[in-house]
């Protein structure tokens, strides 16, 4: 079955509740990952959204996360300095690791200074050090008002790539910055567990185009993005009313 084998929606009054919904998530997969193997291998988003998820983390989770067994990684990053205002490794840093006790040898940044591409290869290998099959317990992923998630836009070549785990990518003209490293669908897939986090009307009606057909496979026009994800064990939606919208678990 070319499909994710697991889907399940969970839908929240307010985005403060589903943010707390994630973080309690999280935590159970954590525990549950460490008392298996020893460590939990987390992939970080970008946004407002997971900022507000990483302040949860940090004020609330001290003690119900290992935290020296964690290990961190970005899903995507912009092609800036990672003290860059509009650094995805800034804001996580600032928000939750430096908050947490976390060991800096399990923060696995991205080295933009190399650029994009020499960035990309760099960070697939420090991937596939930790496992070479799947080094990832959970993805966290939001989702763009265009559909796009990490920085996989739609129409972009990096969501047709079938063999590597990173690469350099490009984001649409409006953004500011363009260049990207992105986490790529087979790397996204080889999670245990992926995670949207998508809160806000905005997101409404996108969020009910997705799910009323989540791997593609109905409509005749190209699959957005985050539709590409049919061969992940377990995707999970958290999403807050506003959001959902008609949407049910």
């Amino acid at each position: 079955m070319n499909a994710a084998r697991r889907l399940f929606i969970h839908t929240y009054p307010t985005a403060n509740d589903t943010v707390h919904g994630v973080a309690n998530r999280i935590a159970a997969l954590a525990q549950r990952a460490i008392a298996k193997r020893g460590f939990f291998s987390l992939a970080l988003a970008g946004g407002s959204t997971p900022k507000a998820l990483y302040t949860l983390l940090a004020r609330d989770f001290q003690t119900l996360i290992d935290w020296p067994k964690v290990h961190v990684w970005w899903s995507d990053e912009r092609c800036v300095s990672l003290d860059h205002l509009d650094s995805n490794t800034r804001m996580a840093r600032e928000s939750l690791l430096a908050n947490v006790p976390i060991s800096e040898s399990n923060i696995h940044t991205i080295r933009t200074e190399l650029g994009a591409e020499r960035a990309a290869v760099d960070y697939e290998a420090q991937l596939r050090a930790l496992d070479p099959q799947a080094p990832l317990d959970v993805t966290l992923l939001g989702m763009g008002t265009d559909g796009h998630t990490a920085s996989l836009f739609p129409g972009g070549s990096a969501i047709h790539e079938n063999l590597r785990w990173v690469v350099a990518a490009e984001a649409p003209p409006k953004s500011p910055i363009k260049e990207r490293i992105t986490f790529t669908v087979p790397l996204i897939e080889s999670s245990q567990s992926v995670v949207f986090l998508v809160v806000g009307p905005e997101k409404q009606r996108l969020v009910q185009h997705v799910l009323s057909d989540p791997f593609g496979e109905v409509e005749t026009r190209p699959p957005l993005p985050v539709q590409h994800l049919r061969a992940a064990a377990l995707v999970e939606w958290f999403l807050d009313a506003e959001a959902a919208g008609s949407v049910r678990p």
